[in-house]
């Protein structure tokens, strides 16, 4: 089990002493999760918080007209998972989907709670990942109200380029909110350019 990149994002986020590292890893359990597999479905109360090794992963919700809408893609080196059903231990309201062949890291949240006893910084650890995850999602709200389709096309084009070559883009669509067809114009558009 190679955990040498959980290793440099747990210090990333928060300078873990070497005792506190070594004793924190080890209730990291490594999962593998095959290309369409759920990790969590809506319904489900999740019992996990997740860091990704390799692979990408998407998390979405159904809308009430049936369709897919993408909140976020996660690749290797981010942490996920469903914040608000893994505190509160309510039943989420997405799913969290292997769009690769992955290999995660799960921490369940007795592991995480035994952890918060023996390891003080952890709470720090914790409340900076969750600021980060508040952060970025205001980001994104904001950003998807004011931003035009093909705006946010071509932030994603400049910050995440290798989703392009990894995943369907019939799910990049259903991050941007667009269908398909209005992504092939888009990308038309802007080879043109």
């Amino acid at each position: 089990m190679d955990n040498s990149l959980l290793i440099s994002k747990l210090l990333e986020i928060q300078n873990f002493s070497e005792p506190d590292l070594h004793k924190l890893v080890p209730y990291f359990e490594e999962r593998i999760v095959k290309k369409n597999e759920f990790v969590f479905q809506a319904g489900d109360v999740v019992k996990d918080t997740f860091f990704v090794q390799k692979g990408i992963l998407r998390q979405y919700f159904v809308t009430p007209e049936n369709k897919e809408r993408t909140v976020y893609f996660v690749q290797e080196g981010s942490f996920a998972g469903e914040v608000m059903s893994f505190l509160h231990q309510i039943p989420s309201e997405f799913y969290f989907q292997a769009l690769e062949d992955s290999i995660i890291f799960s921490l369940n949240r007795k592991r995480w709670e035994f952890a918060y006893t023996t390891i003080p910084a952890l709470a720090l650890h914790q409340l900076k990942l969750h600021a980060r995850f508040i952060f970025d999602l205001k980001q994104e709200i904001a950003n998807t109200g004011k931003e035009t389709p093909d705006e946010r096309y071509k932030r994603l084009l400049k910050e995440y380029p290798a989703l392009f070559q990894r995943i369907p883009l019939f799910h990049i669509a259903t991050y941007l909110g667009i269908t398909p067809e209005t992504l092939s114009r888009i990308r038309k558009r802007n080879m043109n350019c």
